[in-house]
């Protein structure tokens, strides 16, 4: 009993933590462009189409943008942004090129590009919606939530049934806190397109934020309704679970989600909470092994196979996998730190308080 009970307790303290990895996550990594331009219009119809284009007229700044275009759907930033730099070389007005390229120079971590980009996407078309809301959401990264509710609120004026920019001001109105607001705008976008899994994603995650779990559950089921591949529905209604204690359920949702997405290294971590939550220490420290497995560096799921160490007397391991956990950046909760200096001291008392930063 004592044992369930220091377990529920450390679950509690870390339960929380998987609603960050709901969010979007940015695509920064750059593929390595085609060995040949060649061998990649010839492997893609559109680009061959697109490449003759250009053969036939090397100043056309559309073919290049289209071109551009379909590289980047491939993942070849690199050769997209040779086409984009082109087209703006061969049309410097040309507003949508500008824009596409900002959108790549965000997803590659380059912000100050992205912002000077979606800048002058505005400066030379400010009727569009589409680039408020980009760079409104450009904002919402960097955290500047006030410019970015500033550009989401005119992308609604320019287009009063732009299902994207309600659901992305929602967002910035719930990071901000404001969740009436918050609610208002899914609401809106909900209204005008309620197939859409990813707007009951993402009320669902406000009515984590307000503790309402069985309201979050509804949503999530909704996406899932609308999606039975969306594994971030899955993902996050095994967190509102886990929240209930409900860990039956939980490990159902968690296993689901890792079906569709096996190489994630949170959802591990995530499901071997709620295993060890049913008390089934092993298979907890088997998601461990895997998530460790996808992400050596991955702090906090060294610092739960030091609690599970501990579960099972190995205080040497352990203390081991604390250490791995400091190394990583992680910080190993307190409470574990002083039950293993009791237990099992070490040598230097210091080592054992070390990691508190």
């Amino acid at each position: 009993m004592q044992r369930r009970r220091y377990i529920f307790g450390v679950i509690g303290c870390l339960a929380w933590g998987g609603f960050s990895g709901l969010a979007a996550r940015a695509a920064n990594q750059v593929p390595p462009p085609q060995a040949s331009l060649l061998i990649q219009a010839a492997s893609d119809p559109a680009i061959k189409d697109c490449t003759e284009a250009i053969g036939r007229n090397p100043h056309d700044p559309e073919a290049y943008f289209k071109r551009g275009l379909f590289y980047a759907d491939k993942g070849d930033l690199t050769q997209a942004l040779v086409d984009l730099n082109q087209a703006i070389a061969l049309k410097a007005n040309f507003a949508e090129a500008y824009h596409q390229r900002g959108r790549i120079f965000a997803s590659r971590g380059d912000l100050d590009r992205a912002l000077l980009d979606f800048n002058q996407a505005i400066a030379l078309n400010s009727g569009n919606a589409v680039f408020y809301n980009d760079r409104g959401f450009f904002y919402q990264r960097r955290g500047d939530y006030r410019s970015a509710l500033r550009d989401m609120t005119q992308a609604i004026k320019l287009d009063p049934e732009y299902t994207d920019a309600y659901c992305n001001r929602g967002t910035v109105y719930l990071s901000m806190g404001d969740f009436t607001f918050a609610l208002n705008d899914y609401n809106k976008a909900i209204q005008l397109s309620p197939r859409l899994p990813v707007l009951y994603l993402n009320r669902g995650n406000a009515f984590i934020l307000k503790e309402d779990y069985d309201q979050a559950i509804s949503d999530y089921s909704k996406s899932i309704e609308f999606s039975p591949s969306y594994a971030d529905g899955y993902y996050a209604r095994a967190e509102a679970y886990l929240k209930q204690v409900r860990y039956d359920l939980a490990v159902a949702d968690y296993t689901r989600a890792i079906q569709i997405r096996p190489n994630d290294p949170d959802y591990h971590y995530r499901l071997g909470l709620a295993y060890a939550g049913k008390d089934d220490i092993d298979r907890a420290y088997a998601e461990m092994e895997a998530a460790l497995k996808l992400d050596p560096k991955y702090a906090k799921a060294y610092a739960f196979r030091a609690y599970i160490w501990y579960l099972k007397q190995d205080y040497e391991k352990a203390w081991s996998d604390i250490d791995r956990c400091r190394e990583a950046g992680g910080n190993p909760e307190p409470m574990l730190i002083e039950r293993l200096q009791e237990t099992s001291p070490r040598k230097n008392p210091t080592d054992a308080s070390s990691g508190s930063k």
